[in-house]
């Protein structure tokens, strides 16, 4: 059931990368512009998952004594929203 789970969840992540592949031609669009939003999500995620590793946590702190937690929970996913709506956003400008 974990498999179905999985697979439904990164088919909802690829639909921004669908919609892309869609108009790739079409508007002649840059490879790049589909590339880097998932470059910047696994980073985000590694930095994320490793952060102790990494030496942040010192960081978290910091903006954990002046921030809650939630906010700093919802600032992390809207970046990660806009990164992955990015190619979406990419090729309506296109578009114009």
């Amino acid at each position: 059931m974990a498999w179905v789970i999985m697979s439904v969840v990164f088919l909802i992540y690829l639909i921004p990368s669908f919609y892309f592949a869609k108009y790739f031609k079409k508007y002649q669009l840059s490879i790049g512009h589909l590339i880097l939003p998932h470059v910047l999500m696994i980073a985000m995620l590694y930095t994320m998952m490793n952060s102790f590793k990494l030496g942040l946590n010192p960081i978290y702190y910091w903006f954990a004594d002046y921030l809650s937690n939630s906010f700093i929970f919802a600032a992390i996913g809207l970046i990660g929203a806009l990164v992955w709506i990015y190619p979406v956003i990419y090729v309506t400008k296109r578009a114009k």
